[in-house]
């Protein structure tokens, strides 16, 4: 994965990661002069920040108004686990065929720590090391741009669940994304290319069933 990152870049990260400490909520503006001045830029930068924002599907640019955090709806998160479904499925079985042994080597380390850390109940670590199995899948399979997909997708993702009514055992949640993560990681590891979609399949329905647990109704 690359490090590089231009400023008004990895103040967007910034804010989303405030977005997902429930920092910022649901319809909340932000709010250019306090950003300017929380990380010492200037106002164009921030603006470029916000424009990322923007294109992420985050938040929305209402005129005299501002910048406001906005959620997409229960169709657009329902259209977004589709898309997840199709490119995830074709990114793994590629991993899958392409893979060095120091290609798992690599993801076998990220599958350690993260396991790890959830054992440790130290959330925040964890959803750092468990985003990057995916990450790391797209990015050593040649596949960046579907890999920026799919972060802006498990951004949305994970903005509108921390935005829900508190009512999750978090261990046991992600303890599900543990197990599936390990499964389809052998099945890469082990070029098991007929097991790789249906576990694909069962981590994403995993994931959304998760969702659907704090959102009463479908999301189809």
């Amino acid at each position: 994965m690359t490090d590089f990152q231009t400023m008004p870049q990895k103040i967007a990260a910034s804010i989303i990661q405030m977005m997902k400490e429930r920092k910022i909520n649901n319809g909340d503006k932000l709010c250019e002069e306090s950003y300017t001045k929380l990380f010492q830029v200037s106002q164009t930068v921030i603006r470029e920040s916000f424009f990322i924002l923007e294109s992420k599907g985050l938040v929305t640019r209402i005129p005299r108004r501002g910048v406001f955090l906005k959620l997409p709806n229960r169709q657009e998160i329902g259209n977004l686990f589709e898309t997840r479904e199709l490119i995830e499925t074709f990114v793994n079985k590629k991993a899958a065929e392409s893979f060095s042994e120091e290609n798992i080597g690599e993801l076998e380390k990220i599958m350690r720590a993260s396991e790890e850390q959830l054992e440790a109940r130290n959330y925040g670590q964890y959803y750092r090391y468990g985003g990057a199995f995916h990450s790391i899948v797209y990015d050593l399979t040649g596949f960046n741009r579907l890999g920026k997909l799919y972060n802006n997708i498990q951004d949305l993702f994970d903005v509108y669940y921390v935005n829900q009514p508190e009512n999750i055992d978090y261990y046991q949640e992600n303890m599900i994304e543990v197990k599936d993560h390990r499964l389809i990681f052998e099945a890469i590891k082990n070029k098991k290319i007929d097991d790789i979609e249906k576990l694909t399949l069962i981590h994403i329905k995993h994931v959304r069933e998760r969702l659907e647990r704090k959102i009463p109704g479908s999301l189809n």
